[in-house]
């Protein structure tokens, strides 16, 4: 009879702890109200509109990691290579002028600048009268960048050297959804080609070989795209 009253006293304490935890993680854990949903995942740009997505499509077709390699001399145009030769330049430039090319939208290119320093030909080249009309407008932060081309704009990031005999550099921002955070760390997204290309990196990545680029030296620009006169395919 002691050995069962034992037991049952040992259960009765094991159910009052229990309920005593339970009551304490009831208080500890709001209860979200009936007909109110969780906040959703904030975002820094806006969704990806259609034309956002076309552009993302756009930018793989053009399959940046296996043309506009590094090392090779290529047509600016297709990045194939186009001579046997080998040489130690990247392609940065030319890759950013073929998206334009095949988007109808001009920057400045081959022939009416050399592949040689063309980035920062580019870079400066945007800021320019002329640059203005044809149609390349500044962008002031990089949110604004990061949604513009969720919307389907073309957008590049720049850094124009200050030195004539060092290359720039210049990339092509692709949509992405990004929360404020993840903005502020690293910047929009974007594909490049560079000694190492990507057809999806951070901006912040892309600078690492111009020290003091990122991101106080960077500047972003954008242009309109009529997607009407793009075939899907």
């Amino acid at each position: 009879m002691e050995f069962s009253l034992k037991i049952l006293t040992s259960l009765l304490f094991v159910v009052l702890l229990s309920a005593s935890a339970s009551r304490a993680s009831a208080q500890a854990v709001p209860v979200q109200p009936e007909g109110v949903t969780a906040e959703p995942k904030a975002d820094c740009c806006g969704p990806i509109s259609a034309e956002g997505a076309r552009l993302a499509q756009f930018i793989d077709r053009m399959d940046v990691e296996h043309f506009w390699l590094s090392k090779a001399h290529v047509d600016w145009k297709t990045g194939k290579q186009d001579r046997p030769a080998v040489t130690n330049s990247t392609h940065c430039s030319a890759f950013a002028a073929a998206v334009g090319y095949y988007m109808n939208v001009y920057m400045l290119r081959p022939p009416e600048h050399p592949t040689l320093y063309l980035a920062s030909a580019q870079v400066h080249w945007f800021g320019t009268n002329e640059g203005r009309k044809d149609g390349w407008r500044a962008v002031t932060s990089q949110a604004e960048a990061q949604r513009l081309a969720n919307n389907g704009s073309l957008v590049v990031i720049g850094f124009e050297s200050p030195d004539e005999e060092v290359h720039g550099h210049i990339v092509v921002v692709r949509p992405a959804m990004k929360t404020n955070a993840e903005l502020e760390q690293d910047g929009p997204q974007v594909a490049q080609a560079a000694m190492h290309n990507r057809n999806t990196d951070v901006a912040a990545n892309s600078f690492k070989a111009h020290p003091g680029a990122w991101p106080d030296k960077v500047r972003y620009y954008a242009h309109d795209v009529n997607w009407a006169s793009i075939p899907a395919k």
